[in-house]
């Protein structure tokens, strides 16, 4: 929480303190992803299709043969993300480069996987699936032959965090951002080795409701998956040489950041400003604690 400002610090202080720049976002990163694959379910119960390097993720339900069930796993690697960052906002855009005549717009759902899952090298380009090599996501298993999903066709969380309609001719399907979006990014963010990624989930009651989307490996790279994220990045401390003698760390470093935190004057006349933690906010105990904790050899 910040504190208001304290009363006994001069009004030009105050004054040239609010004239500093609060922290702003970084660029967005633009990310692809590292691991996708489809999984189908065949209506038998040992179904292990899959397509790990194909050109294209399956989603929905074919017209064919009616039983089976396509679903898309994506991941993406987030560190290019610098740790600490506060994700904002989060947006993902696919191609779409096969639609079935019979039906219209159809929404697809993305679902936070909870599981780990692979991406082998089998590969098939239309919608039935082929069998799964070692290492690959099917309807049954995360890793091919042996690592079950919890529950058949993936361990995934109920609610969707977004959802986007396909469109009726091929092009580019887009998933807005949603707090459920930049809650899933920032966890992994915070926690990457829980990060499995989405499942992409169709409308899989209606006949010929499939959709084919270009995966990671697609022939051409503006169809390729893009996920963009923005972020605040963590704020960075000071130099802990406060006083800018050059000798640090030493007391004369807090003893000046006391008498600057308190309203008076650098003595050296090359004191930082008191916004220690270059969180914005001034002067606050947030910044006297990040400075002894740096002082005591701590991370800001």
């Amino acid at each position: 929480m910040s504190h208001a400002p304290h009363t006994f610090l001069p009004r030009a202080l105050l004054a040239s303190l609010a004239l500093l720049p609060l922290a702003a976002s970084a660029q967005p990163v633009s990310l692809v992803p590292v691991a996708d694959n489809t999984i189908f379910f065949d209506g038998v119960p040992t179904s292990a299709l899959s397509n790990g390097v194909g050109d294209g993720l399956f989603v929905g339900r074919t017209a064919a043969r009616a039983g089976v069930a396509h679903r898309g796993l994506t991941r993406f690697d987030l560190s290019a993300i610098p740790a600490g960052s506060t994700i904002t906002s989060v947006q993902l855009t696919m191609t779409v480069t096969r639609v079935p005549r019979a039906v219209a717009f159809t929404p697809i759902a993305l679902h936070r996987v909870d599981a780990p899952w692979g991406e082998g090298s089998s590969i098939t380009f239309g919608g039935g699936g082929t069998g799964s090599d070692p290492g690959d996501a099917s309807w049954l298993h995360r890793f091919f032959p042996n690592q079950l999903w919890a529950t058949p066709g993936g361990d995934f969380a109920a609610t969707a965090s977004a959802v986007a309609i396909a469109p009726l001719d091929p092009g580019p399907i887009v998933w807005n951002s949603t707090p459920a979006l930049v809650a899933d990014v920032q966890s992994w963010l915070d926690n990457p080795i829980a990060n499995f990624g989405w499942l992409l989930k169709g409308d899989e009651v209606t006949e010929a409701s499939t959709r084919k989307i270009a995966s990671r490996e697609a022939f051409l790279p503006e169809e390729r998956p893009i996920l963009v994220v923005d972020f605040v990045p963590a704020p960075a401390c000071d130099s802990i040489d406060f006083n800018g003698d050059g000798l640090f760390p030493d007391d004369t470093d807090l003893v000046e950041f006391l008498t600057v935190l308190a309203g008076g004057d650098c003595t050296t006349g090359t004191c930082n400003d008191i916004d220690f933690n270059n969180d914005g906010l001034f002067p606050d105990d947030s910044d006297l604690v990040a400075f002894l904790t740096v002082l005591a050899g701590g991370d800001c």
